[in-house]
């Protein structure tokens, strides 16, 4: 089963993306916290990650480049209600999958 970790710092955005994940078959875990993230992320095979830019300990561009630098095939799919070109570029030369406005 393909497993997808969530790092949104909205409960309810977590929440949400884990019920439809769920639903949809795939194994899902999910945190509101980066640091927890990367160490969830670093614990486990995740197929993918969707991941919020704008969080309060670390930013999601920040958290993108590490979550690359330990495994650099997984899909990281940026999500964020702060959707601009400027962003979707900068998160695509990082090493995103796809970018999506919530």
């Amino acid at each position: 089963m393909k497993s997808v970790l969530v790092i949104d710092d909205e409960l309810q955005i977590c929440e949400s993306m884990n019920m439809i994940l769920e639903y949809e078959g795939y194994a899902s875990e999910y945190t509101t916290s980066a640091n927890k993230g990367l160490e969830i992320f670093s614990s486990k095979d995740f197929s993918a990650v969707l991941l919020d830019i704008q969080m309060p300990e670390m930013n999601g561009f920040e958290v993108l480049k590490k979550l690359k630098e330990q495994k650099s095939s997984v899909s990281v799919i940026i999500i964020s209600a702060h959707g601009s070109v400027e962003n979707a570029i900068k998160a695509t030369r990082l090493g995103a999958f796809d970018f999506l406005e919530k």
